[in-house]
């Protein structure tokens, strides 16, 4: 009998290997589109221990993985890159950013959690003496 291969946390992942499998919930989904990347899907994933990390379909893969990709659920992730997290506008805390790849596999899973798994700001570090701190992104509803 084969053994089971267990979840890694989050916060364990590093870009050193692409072999990792993690179970998250989908908090959040989008399509964007811009010059340099294209269409692609983006999200924010979390595990059960509440951390939180951005993920990206490249539109290569977006045919193969978007039917699995619902805001609400849950989902184990296999084979995937992490680059460093830069930028202006970060849409976690999370050191790296994930990124699928052909041998990317998202399967589906029993719910683990009925947590929310949202990392809101305080609003003085959102407003600071300055003003309006341009690090912090800002969602809007319609």
């Amino acid at each position: 009998m084969a053994a089971v291969q267990a979840f890694t946390p989050l916060a364990d992942i590093k870009p050193f290997k692409t072999h990792w499998k993690i179970q998250v919930k989908i908090v959040h989904s989008w399509t964007q589109y811009t010059q340099f990347t294209g269409e692609t899907v983006e999200m924010v994933l979390a595990d059960t221990a509440g951390t939180l990390i951005h993920a990206t379909v490249k539109k290569p893969q977006v045919s193969k993985l978007q039917r699995f990709i619902v805001s609400g659920e849950w989902r184990i992730i296999e084979h995937f890159t992490l680059t460093k997290s830069t930028g202006k506008y970060r849409a976690t805390k999370h050191g790296f950013k994930m990124s699928m790849m052909e041998k990317t596999v998202i399967s589906r899973t029993p719910a683990v959690s009925d947590d929310i798994y949202v990392d809101l700001a305080n609003f003085p570090d959102i407003l600071n003496e300055a003003g309006l701190s341009e690090n912090i992104l800002i969602g809007t509803s319609s």
